[in-house]
């Protein structure tokens, strides 16, 4: 018998309570105490009592997660169709949805969000925060603004046309990249 099975007998022997020891026969324990997982489950380091259909955590505390459900340590009520959470709230995601923390309706083909605000990305684009217009061929953005990428550019956040051969930004500014160079961010 080695040291550690030897110890570990002797404090079964000496320190648990008679009632534990079918705890410590599963092998169960939650931070530095026994517990039998036929009638209790370990959350976050607390013994709970198990109750409900299927069992479940929420940080230290239990409950059915077949009524009820975890968002960001709050158990609330499934509700809808796809229960879902945003944040400590639940919402029905078949519907609704989650945008930088806050539940809003689903609208158009392409629901998206745009930070706290949603908007339908089939027609609109999110532009630094901002919701814009989606126009011309190659809908792009540069800042806040939207801008046409087939005939425009975005440089150093100024909307440019294109122009020449091969188009690039210097700073600000655009220049033909076959015949010129940029230096330092000036046009040389």
């Amino acid at each position: 018998m080695s040291v550690l099975s030897f110890a570990l007998c002797l404090f079964v022997v000496l320190c648990m309570q008679p009632q534990d020891t079918s705890a410590w026969l599963s092998g169960s324990v939650c931070g530095h105490r026994t517990y039998d997982p036929s009638f209790n489950m370990c959350c976050a380091g607390n013994v709970v009592s198990k109750s409900g259909i299927r069992p479940a955590c929420c940080g230290r505390r239990n409950y059915d997660a077949a009524f009820r459900m975890c968002c960001g340590g709050n158990v609330v009520s499934k509700s809808g169709i796809r229960p879902a959470c945003c944040g400590r709230r639940n919402y029905d995601a078949a519907f609704r949805m989650c945008c930088g923390g806050n539940v809003v309706s689903k609208s158009g083909i392409r629901p998206a969000c745009c930070g706290r605000r949603n908007y339908d990305a089939a027609f609109r684009m999110c532009c630094g925060g901002n919701v814009v217009s989606k126009s011309g061929i190659r809908p792009a953005c540069c800042g806040r603004r939207n801008y046409d990428a087939a005939f425009r550019m975005c440089c150093g956040g100024n909307v440019v046309s294109k122009s020449g051969i091969r188009p690039a930004c210097c700073g600000r500014q655009n220049y033909d990249a076959a015949f010129r160079q940029c230096c330092n961010g000036r046009i040389c």
